[in-house]
């Protein structure tokens, strides 16, 4: 009912940003264990204030011999300590869950879902497996360079959205990364991390002489929380959050920063929006430049500027050639090439690693219908075998439990917003499956058209099998409907 986590990494982790997630945790109601075994009690008060951030979500702490100030704090900020000694851990073929138990502990890693399903049926119910799919360390779950002979010194590595630590990444496969020239993070990372965290970052860059550059996601302007237009109520807050990364850059020792600038929807033709949208990136511009900081905007060729737009600002380059100075940075992906920089930074081709670059220990074979659907005993995509209204192909699509009316897996949503109504929905990255929307203006004639809608060209994450794929919705009238449909090549 919860996920541990090591003291060490739990103390790396903002306390902005653990509240934040907190919010997720909390409506969930799920459990976090904080493995504290080793640490002295200065540290295990500061994880006990960590967890008391989170509001309603049950906190452990893994402790050994607690002193009475540890055992007092926890009692005021409703943590349960834990003693080793009765957790009950389990990592080894043919080990189960105990019941009842204190706290039981799957001591094994995962990448995803569908691995972890695999071997909770066997430690928790028994089922006969060959192997456990957990690896039994997380170091196990580190990605490898396989570099080869194509590095050019010039490169710059994309580290991936989703990192831990910098620091430990870039000592797992030092010798790798000391071949390219610099690495690109998310501004994500910059925000989830401490100065403490972010400062041991750095010294890792400079020993191994890299140049960091930091690429603003989830942060188009338009989307999520990190900048919104003068217009929108929350454009303050997300200047805040947008000085934060700033400020972290500098303690890392970035000097540039990518902005991807895009329009949507009804944006894109209203000037009153376009000189809006050029003056957000122009005070990002000016915020930067007060710290030494260039930004390097990305945005498509016919996109159309105001007279607010100024791109003579010395630290402003663009990664085309049609306005102002060119970035020395050309961004790669397995799609293309933007840019004609003399340095390329190999970039994200819908939310997967740098291209050409990261190789797993083992490649992970495609998942098929017929292989998950052997591990719940299930062989028929069109039947609902759990009763619950979902087919089991649209389970397997979704990420449900066929054998489980109570998992659906990730639900598709409505969505307002200044473009209009968006339809999210979560699709497979692990699988060739075909995804697509139907519309109607009625429920009475049965007539469904698959047009009506336009897929938007960002992709979020869920998780690692999952990505959500945004759509907007094309004139929608005072009664509209909309269902999502899902093809597998042996249905």
């Amino acid at each position: 009912d919860g996920v541990k986590v090591g003291a060490n990494a739990f103390l790396s982790v903002e306390d902005d940003w653990i509240a934040e997630q907190g919010r997720f945790l909390d409506r969930r109601g799920v459990r976090v264990v904080v493995d504290g075994t080793g640490i002295t009690e200065a540290s295990a008060l500061l994880a006990i204030n960590k967890l008391a951030l989170l509001k309603r979500a049950p906190k452990d702490l893994i402790i050994a011999s607690p002193s009475g100030t540890i055992q007092t704090a926890a009692a005021q900020k409703n943590v349960r300590l834990v003693d080793p000694t009765a957790v009950n851990r389990v990592s080894a073929k043919n080990q189960t869950l105990a019941t009842p138990s204190t706290l039981n502990v799957l001591d094994r890693y995962y990448t995803g879902e569908d691995e972890l399903f695999h071997d909770l049926r066997h430690f928790a119910h028994g089922e006969s497996i060959s192997i456990p799919k957990g690896k039994t360390s997380a170091t196990e779950l580190n990605r490898h360079i396989a570099t080869g002979g194509t590095v050019v010194a010039n490169d710059i590595f994309y580290v991936g959205p989703y990192i831990a630590s910098l620091k430990d990444l870039l000592e797992h496969d030092e010798a790798e990364f000391t071949k390219f020239k610099g690495i690109k993070i998310d501004s994500t990372y910059l925000l989830s991390k401490t100065p403490a965290a972010l400062a041991a970052d750095a010294t890792a860059l400079a020993r191994l002489g890299l140049e960091v550059v930091v690429d603003l996601r989830r942060d188009q302007m338009h989307f999520d929380f990190i900048a919104f237009y003068p217009h929108i109520p929350n454009y303050a807050s997300g200047l805040l959050l947008y000085d934060n990364i700033i400020a972290k850059m500098e303690l890392i020792g970035a000097r540039n920063l990518i902005l991807r600038i895009a329009d949507v929807g009804g944006m894109r033709n209203n000037a009153t929006y376009i000189e809006q949208r050029d003056a957000t990136w122009n005070t990002f511009a000016t915020r930067a430049a007060a710290k030494n900081i260039n930004l390097h905007l990305v945005f498509a060729t016919d996109l159309t500027f105001s007279s607010t737009a100024n791109f003579a600002r010395t630290n402003v380059f663009v990664f085309q050639t049609t306005k102002g100075t060119r970035s020395p940075y050309a961004l790669v992906t397995t799609t293309g090439t933007t840019g004609t920089g003399s340095t390329k930074i190999y970039d994200e081709d819908r939310g997967a690693y740098a291209t050409g670059y990261f190789a797993a220990p083992e490649a992970p074979p495609k998942l098929s219908f017929s292989d998950w659907a052997s591990d719940y005993g299930i062989t028929n995509g069109t039947s609902d075998s759990d009763n619950d209204g979902l087919d089991n192909l649209s389970e397997f699509a979704t990420g449900g439990n066929p054998t489980n009316a109570l998992s659906q897996g990730h639900s598709p949503r409505l969505v307002t917003s200044i473009s209009g109504i968006l339809y999210v929905y979560p699709r497979r990255r692990d699988v060739a499956l075909a995804y697509w929307l139907q519309t109607s203006s009625n429920l009475v004639s049965g007539t469904w058209s698959d047009g009506g809608y336009a897929e938007l060209p960002t992709v979020g994450h869920i998780d690692d099998s999952f990505e959500a794929v945004t759509n907007l919705l094309d004139g929608v009238g005072s009664q509209s409907f909309v269902r999502l449909r899902v093809q597998d090549g042996q249905f």
